[in-house]
């Protein structure tokens, strides 16, 4: 814990006088983006005049890390209560259940028995935090047969086991190409970064197929929906991932916080130059 809160001294950094980022690359595409090479930065070694932005990957002890910096006179952009807000489906899916996908979780693995208490087929599992790679085999149940492989692969999986299993209801959403055998459908879904409660950022999440456009009305939608489920959380850096349904209209699939979030299509300089406009209105 110690090294993580002097990695995040060490790339501590002012961004355009507008906000503190502590930032180092993970060596993930989706993720990296230097500041440095598209703003004007300066290190930070003595007061620190806002809050801090995390983007430094996966924080496995957020709560340790904001006490230790909080101890330091330093805070995060996110309190505890907020990232976790953000981050697991059991504290965002009750304030946004209308916008999203019928949900239930678990605390220990459930039977067959237990989860057709609530759910018909097909089912779509996850984790609390994430899937399985996206793998349709261990997150989509078709019949009772399938559910149990399911339930028994969760218990020994290095990526699933760890996590509180959810189960939510399989909903259809527009298809815009074809997928392995074994992957959860590309669908027309868009992540979107939300700052403060303002849209900030939108873009494709399935970046590895051909990009689609999305109509002046489309986009309406999807900054309504993203700014509602932010309203209602009241965490400062949101993600907000929606999908169009194959019926009509858009649904949020999930939230996260956007310390950790990778950019899949948004438009890197855009989001933060957002960003930087909307924190210099409010400087005197």
């Amino acid at each position: 814990m110690r090294d993580m809160v002097l990695n995040i001294l060490r790339n501590l950094v002012e961004v355009q006088s507008a906000i503190c980022v502590a930032y180092e690359k993970i060596h993930v595409e989706a993720y990296d983006f230097d500041l440095r090479q598209y703003f004007e930065t300066k290190p930070i070694f003595n007061e620190v005049n806002h809050p801090i932005i995390l983007r430094m990957g996966a924080l496995q002890d957020y709560t340790m890390i904001y006490e230790v910096l909080e101890e330091m006179g330093l805070n995060l952009v996110h309190t505890p209560k907020q990232h976790e807000m953000a981050s697991l489906l059991p504290h965002w899916y009750p304030e946004i259940s209308d916008l999203t996908i019928k949900s239930k979780w678990y605390e220990d693995i459930p039977s067959v028995d237990e989860v057709l208490c609530d759910f018909d087929f097909p089912i779509f599992l996850k984790g609390e935090r994430q899937t399985n790679r996206h793998k349709f085999s261990t997150s989509v149940a078709k019949n009772k047969s399938d559910l149990q492989n399911i339930l028994n692969y969760w218990k020994t999986d290095n990526i699933l086991h760890w996590q509180r299993l959810i189960c939510r209801a399989f909903v259809k959403f527009e298809k815009i190409a074809d997928h392995d055998r074994d992957q959860v459908q590309y669908s027309k879904e868009i992540r979107v970064f939300v700052w403060k409660g303002t849209v900030v950022g939108m873009g494709q999440y399935w970046t590895e197929v051909s990009n689609f456009a999305l109509s002046l009305l489309e986009k309406e939608q999807i900054i309504r929906l993203a700014e509602e489920a932010s309203f209602r959380v009241q965490v400062p850096f949101l993600v907000v991932d929606v999908a169009k349904m194959e019926s009509g209209g858009w649904m949020v699939i999930e939230l996260n916080d956007g310390q950790e979030s990778g950019y899949a299509g948004v438009y890197r300089w855009k989001l933060w130059t957002q960003i930087i406009e909307l924190e210099k209105k409010k400087l005197p």
